[in-house]
């Protein structure tokens, strides 16, 4: 606990008298702790009354309604810090003022500043699908099934592409509100949203970017990356894109088309000009199986799989026990981080 709440805590009981409210394990707990005189606790517990908890008479709270208010500080010692405030509130106490909670419990705005959002999650393969995972109560709720390899916000939506199916679209509410099944199978990877209602999807089946409407998902043009290959499908395996100032930033198995010789050192990420419709540069290189870019401010971060690597550019800034996949932020500087077991590869 930091030691300003402690601080901030004796400032408010200095030269008051405190009642403890909670004859219970979180009040036992506190006068172990904290070595303050305590006039005599409180409890709801009417076969505790006119008892002693640790040698303090214990009382019906309702004695409170004649205490002065202004030289008596309440203590909360129990867990239910909501439906006790509220209930030394009818008896003219007021959080902050004369009610203080112990600093050993903490009450809902500080659980509030801790509590993580909840993650939408892609999974491809066995089971695969849309998860929704609360990190405070580590769940899991499946919201779609199918092989999902990207989601990006639109407007209020969400949308998911399944990579040899389509499109689905997840309403605010996280409901299937629309989906579309693509004649052509075209291995959809990552996606990002541009300007105007613009969606880019990388194509990993002939390397190319599509480019679609992001509210009908119908397809206007291509920015293709294997002109030189056309023979050979997913030479360059397209996996993530994300979209920044009319540029897409794209990440690859290989920027000269040789990872399925086994090369795993040509991974890149590429800058492609959304204009010129070409790759403008290479901004990283060296990588294996580089995955899940994420754009926070003006570096990039991403997985480096292969080597269970999660980077901002060309600094690690951690390894993982598994194939790093799946990237998002927390601010500027705090990541979430996915991993998969790998399959076994020839390096």
């Amino acid at each position: 606990m930091e030691g300003h709440k402690y601080l901030d805590f004796f400032n408010k009981v200095c030269g008051k008298s405190c009642v403890l409210f909670g004859a219970g394990p979180t009040g036992y707990e506190f006068l172990k702790k904290v070595s303050i005189p305590i006039a005599y606790v409180v409890d709801n517990d009417s076969s505790k009354w006119n008892e002693t908890f640790q040698q303090i008479p214990v009382r019906n709270p309702e004695v409170l309604l004649n205490e002065d208010k202004e030289s008596t500080v309440v203590i909360i010692g129990i867990k239910a810090v909501k439906e006790i405030t509220e209930q030394l509130n009818a008896l003219g106490f007021r959080k902050n003022e004369n009610v203080l909670i112990s600093p050993f419990i903490m009450d809902e705005d500080e659980i509030d500043h801790f509590r993580q959002p909840k993650l939408l999650v892609s999974c491809i393969g066995y089971n695969g699908g849309v998860f929704i995972v609360d990190p405070n109560t580590r769940s899991t709720t499946k919201l779609c099934e199918g092989d999902c390899r990207g989601i990006t916000r639109h407007d209020s939506s969400y949308i998911i592409a399944l990579e040899y199916k389509g499109f689905i679209r997840l309403d605010k509410e996280l409901n299937i509100v629309q989906e579309v099944i693509l004649e052509e199978n075209l291995n959809l990877h990552g996606l990002a949203l541009g300007d105007g209602d613009v969606l880019y999807v990388n194509e990993c089946g002939h390397d190319a970017i599509g480019i679609y409407d992001a509210c009908s998902f119908e397809k206007k043009d291509e920015i293709a990356i294997n002109k030189d290959q056309t023979e050979i499908k997913d030479a360059y395996h397209l996996n993530d894109v994300a979209y920044k100032n009319n540029q897409l930033y794209v990440s690859m198995f290989s920027i000269n088309g040789v990872w399925r010789n086994e090369i795993w050192n040509d991974g890149a990420i590429a800058i492609v000009d959304t204009k010129e419709k070409k790759i403008r540069s290479v901004v990283l290189h060296g990588l294996k199986q580089p995955h899940s870019i994420h754009l926070v401010n003006d570096n990039i971060a991403l997985c480096n799989s292969m080597e269970c690597e999660v980077r901002e550019g060309d600094n690690i800034l951690c390894q993982i026990p598994g194939y790093s996949r799946g990237l998002t932020s927390l601010g500027p500087y705090y990541f979430y981080r996915a991993k998969s077991d790998a399959a076994p590869l020839k390096v």
